[in-house]
């Protein structure tokens, strides 16, 4: 998630990269790997929505027809760029036309991948320190080689710098 959020920053994100966080999300949520329960469908539809949206990006003037399960997620996003004044009023028509002019197209841009990130804030962060969590401190066996190996290092340090000390 470092490089969407590197591309997001860089103002460089495509509705590929959005996919790729869309199946990202699928295997989190199929697996049920940690911070799956962060996740629901919503989110998957909600991107597939925000990919839908960012490829308009480069136009001006944008027609398109929806007549699926998007159109009430379309018209939400859509009536709140129109509050923030970044496009025009949209024009619905029956069939879900959808027709409207983009006035800020980087505004435009960065409310699209703003809320792309409120989701990808919801991913769980990175642990490095993941393999400690996972020793089996109840073990005699890895207790033992544990103490030993930080004894020998303990040991070295104070052989190597005895003038030190």
């Amino acid at each position: 998630m470092k490089k969407i959020k590197d591309k997001i920053l860089d103002k460089t994100l495509s509705p590929d990269d959005v996919d790729m966080i869309i199946q990202n999300l699928q295997e989190i949520i199929k697996k049920k790997t940690r911070g799956h329960n962060n996740f629901s469908e919503d989110d998957i539809k909600q991107l597939k929505v925000l990919q839908f949206l960012l490829k308009f990006y480069n136009q001006s003037d944008v027609n398109f027809s929806i007549q699926d399960e998007r159109y009430e997620r379309i018209a939400n996003i859509l009536d709140e760029l129109e509050l923030n004044k970044i496009i025009t009023k949209p024009l619905t028509a029956l069939g879900g036309l959808f027709q409207f002019r983009i006035l800020d197209r980087v505004r435009y841009r960065d409310y699209i991948y703003k809320l792309i990130e409120l989701i990808i804030e919801k991913f769980p962060k990175e642990d490095y320190l993941a393999f400690l969590k996972k020793i089996d401190l109840d073990n005699q066996y890895i207790v033992g080689i544990i103490v030993t190996v930080i004894g020998g290092i303990l040991l070295y340090l104070i052989l190597k710098y005895e003038k030190f000390f």
